[in-house]
This record gives structure tokens, sequence and C-alpha cells, in this order.
């Protein structure tokens, strides 16, 4: 999941750390537009917290301007994982990075800068609720991979059923109550439509929880507001762009 542009540019600013190559270890398209990649990945200082992220590009490609073309994203793998790390790409037609991304086979480097451990971390005195689309789902994979001892509830958009990323193994977490909310598709067995504010209230109904919300910018907008209008006001954000 690719992280906004004008967070990750404040924080790179104020760290320097350490750049590192990574290669491929596997692919997953999952479907048409989504593509999980798994880097070999073994430093054993990397202390990345759950939610965090890191900056790729690939040496060699330029934009018009002859800048190196950089993205952050976050990091899905659990935290405790030391033998890989896991991203979840969007491929997008007109992209630059998205190029990369489709270009991707067994065995080929990156580089990456990191760990970026921001604003939309998980802390052991957090008691969550979870709000996400899309590939916002990314991080908070990090969050239950890395905390199996979470008691939650997820409300997950998605357009159509086959952009259910994760699907198998969020059904696993029998800890974890899912509503799946499915904009796009009539004949679905989830949830018809999007996060609405019924749903919110109907499914998070402690106010004193944090509330962790990543997606696109427009859900963001309108399910902090709606939150807050359900008196919640414990809530952290992550954009993507």
């Amino acid at each position: 999941m690719r992280k906004q542009t004008a967070v990750v540019e404040i924080l790179l600013l104020k760290m320097v750390l350490k750049k590192y190559e990574i290669h491929v270890k596997s692919i997953e398209d999952f479907n048409e537009n989504i593509r999980i990649v798994k880097f070999r990945f073994d430093i054993s200082s990397f202390d990345i917290l759950p939610g965090g992220f890191v900056m790729l590009w690939k040496e060699g490609y330029l934009d018009e301007r002859g800048i190196l073309i950089k993205r952050a994203y976050s990091v899905a793998s659990s935290v405790e994982n030391k033998n890989y790390l896991e991203i979840c790409f969007k491929i997008e037609e007109s992209g630059r990075f998205s190029k990369i991304v489709k270009e991707l086979k067994k065995g080929d480097k990156l580089n990456m800068q990191g760990p970026f451990n921001g604003h939309f971390i998980l802390k052991k005195e957090h008691d969550p609720y979870f709000v996400v689309a899309g590939t916002g789902i990314a991080p908070i994979m990090s969050m239950l991979r890395s905390n199996d001892k979470l008691e939650t509830t997820l409300i997950y958009g998605i357009k159509t059923d086959k952009d259910y990323i994760y699907k198998k193994e969020l059904e696993s977490f029998q800890k974890i109550k899912k509503i799946i909310c499915v904009s796009r598709q009539d004949d679905t067995s989830y949830n018809k439509g999007r996060i609405t504010k019924q749903i919110l209230k109907d499914n998070l109904t402690n106010t004193y929880k944090d509330v962790f919300i990543c997606g696109p910018n427009e859900m963001i907008t309108q399910t902090i507001k709606n939150l807050k209008e359900l008196g919640f006001n414990k809530i952290h954000v992550d954009k993507w762009s």
C-alpha cells in the first residue's frame, strides 16, 4: 500500500536511515490490480513497528526531471518476521512505480530505506477498532500478524468479492469480527454498499476505543466525520494515494 506523499516527505526530512538491497522471494498476483510481493530480508536490526513503512526504488528508473522514482509502502508482514518483508502493491495503469512492480520477477532487486515508524503505529496501550478500504488492509495485516491476542472488529470496504485481499488468512482470525462491505457487486454474501455511518454505529460500540482508519482520501474524510458524530475521538489515520 502506497503512503501519501506529503507525510512521507516530512518524515524523510527528519530521518537519515540506512539503505538496503532487497530481492524478490515470491510474487502472488492476487488479481489484475493487486500484486503481493515478498522480499528476502535477513536484517535482524531492522526495528519496524506494526503499521510502519519503507521507501522503495529501483536504480536507473527516473522521472521526466531525471529524479529517481521513489515510493513509500506500508509493510504487511509481521514485525517479528526477520526472513522477508511483504508489500501489497496496487497496480495503477498510469503509475510510474506500477511499471516497476509489473516487471518484477523472482530474484529481482529493489533498493529500500527504512524503517519509518510514523504516527500510524499500533502500540501496546491501544485498544483498537479497524476501518479500512482496498489495499489499506496492508498495515492492518502487519498489526494483526504481530499480535495474535487482539480481539477486535475490522470493517473492510472493497469493490467486489474479488477484491477481498488476504481473505483466507483474515477469516482464520477467530478473535476478529469482520464486517465486509462490497460497493460494486449486487450478488454478494457480504454487506452491500459502502462503509456507512450506520455500519459504524452497529458494529463499533465502544467509543473509548482507538480507531485506525486506512484507505483512499474520500473514504477517510467521511469515516472521520461519521466517527466523530458517533462520539469517537481517538482516531488514527493513514491516507494513501
